[in-house]
């Protein structure tokens, strides 16, 4: 697949000649390009596994039903018939996602934004509990059978692939911290949350909210992780100015003490999580974001 093939499917699906493709690198659940029409600009998701994209459409008609700024969605087909990958064609959002936006914006746009985020995820949560816990569809049946479970699953192997890294014991053992959360951990009703509004998928516009993408799933168990990895992306793409974000979210979410500890202990998972990965250059070098990381990762796990 590539920007040629995802222009003849334009053109062949909405009877209009792009003037460009520009493939989009930023994301990881599926092949992602925007594409610039005489007279508009749409966003084309693709994906070799058609069953990824099985609840979007339905997970997005939800979520518009309860007044979230979603994408509209053109055109999609899942078939494979035609084309061999799966689409789905939504009309873009304006703006850019809000890894690229927060440094500039001032702490008021910040409180905004966070009250904007907080009210979505507000709503979420209050549909019905489910029956699992973990990433699903929304009312879907989550893979895991406690919160306790998943949180085991997603410390697991991301930490056995650092320490067999260049990093290996650098890198801290978050069990002990676990078992000191474990009755917390195991008593997490299967909340239904937007796991992925973070520092992407949040996308911003001379500090304001356009919009928000990429409802392939939900998740259910501990809305607390959505913020976790927020605070753990900041650290990673944005700097400590982006920060302020994080201390609105929590304000407004009415964190406890707890909570906030949690929070950051969840944050030491994700951080974890982003060392298994190879690193993106954002001008730095890799030896200073991975100091920086590590650094984060004791801190959170000290609090």
């Amino acid at each position: 697949m590539n920007e040629q093939s995802v222009m003849a499917l334009v053109a062949e699906v909405l009877g209009s000649v792009p003037l460009v493709a520009k493939h989009m690198t930023f994301g990881h659940s599926s092949i992602t390009y925007d594409v610039a029409l005489p007279e508009r600009h749409v966003i084309v998701r693709t994906h070799a596994n058609p069953a990824v994209f099985a609840y979007t459409e339905q997970n997005i008609n939800a979520l518009a039903q309860l007044g979230l700024p979603v994408p509209e969605l053109i055109a999609s087909d899942l078939t494979m018939a035609r084309y061999p990958f799966a689409y789905m064609i939504f009309k873009k959002i304006a703006g850019r996602d809000l890894r690229y936006e927060l440094s500039s914006m001032t702490h008021a746009q910040m409180t905004q934004l966070a009250t904007q985020i907080v009210a979505f995820q507000r709503k979420v949560i209050a549909l019905p509990a489910g029956s699992g816990y973990g990433y699903v569809a929304l009312g879907g049946h989550g893979p895991y059978q406690s919160w306790y479970q998943l949180i085991e699953d997603t410390v697991t192997r991301p930490l056995s692939v650092v320490r067999q890294g260049p990093l290996g014991e650098k890198v801290p053992d978050p069990w002990q911290k676990i078992a000191r959360f474990e009755t917390y951990l195991r008593h997490v009703p299967p909340t239904c949350f937007l796991d992925d509004l973070t520092i992407k998928n949040v996308l911003v516009q001379d500090g304001e909210l356009q919009g928000i993408v990429d409802f392939d799933c939900v998740c259910y168990g501990d809305p607390l992780f959505t913020i976790s990895l927020t605070q753990t992306g900041i650290v990673s793409d944005v700097g400590e100015h982006g920060l302020f974000y994080i201390e609105e979210l929590c304000r407004l979410w009415n964190v406890t003490e707890q909570q906030r500890q949690i929070i950051n202990f969840y944050s030491a998972i994700h951080t974890i999580d982003f060392l298994q990965f190879d690193f993106e250059d954002t001008g730095e070098s890799h030896t200073g974001w991975m100091n920086r990381m590590l650094q984060a990762l004791q801190r959170w796990l000290d609090v």
